[in-house]
């Protein structure tokens, strides 16, 4: 995976090294980072694709999946932040990948902190009318590999059920 600040680099510079994301936003340090979430899209002015018109789909959390969220460093959060903005969009982004296996509806963020050593993931589907809703945003602490432990999956699976309950319950629609 790409360090942080090289995807930061990326993220807020284009071409010929012209800010493009947050323009007018200067970061000192890494304390800086840490009301980003609370700024994101009130900083960017929007709820659309600029380039499409499109208007983004809702975002949901489920369970404290918002909190645990919450809870991760400032650098993955932005970086996290920005995934889920263009799974809302539409789009892909680099960190975000199809889940496997019975959950293939999913799409799994991962994303490492900027030492490298911790390894931090957020899952969310986008399957269910035109809701982005996030399940689960977890530290893998599994040193066996790069599969997710048995327990979140669970979970996942669980916040999946309740997802589908809230859908129909708030729009009266079933899974399309």
């Amino acid at each position: 995976m790409i360090r942080f600040s090289e995807r930061v680099a990326g993220l807020l510079r284009g071409p010929l090294g012209r800010r493009r994301i947050l323009p007018h936003l200067r970061f000192n340090d890494a304390n800086e980072f840490a009301n980003l979430d609370r700024i994101w899209y009130k900083s960017m002015g929007m709820n659309a694709d600029p380039s499409t018109g499109k208007s983004d789909r809702p975002l949901e959390f489920i369970g404290s999946s918002r909190d645990d969220l919450s809870e991760f460093p400032p650098e993955v959060k932005f970086v996290t932040g920005h995934a889920l903005r263009q799974i809302q969009r539409g789009k892909n982004h680099p960190d975000a990948k199809v889940m496997k296996g019975n959950l293939r509806d999913l799409i799994e963020i991962a994303v490492d902190d900027d030492s490298g050593d911790r390894t931090y993931r957020t899952t969310c589907t986008t399957k269910i009318g035109e809701i982005v809703y996030v399940l689960h945003a977890f530290q893998k602490k599994s040193t066996l590999g790069i599969s997710t432990p048995k327990r979140e999956l669970d979970l996942i699976e669980r916040r999946l059920k309740t997802a589908r309950r809230h859908y129909e319950e708030n729009y009266g629609k079933k899974k399309r």
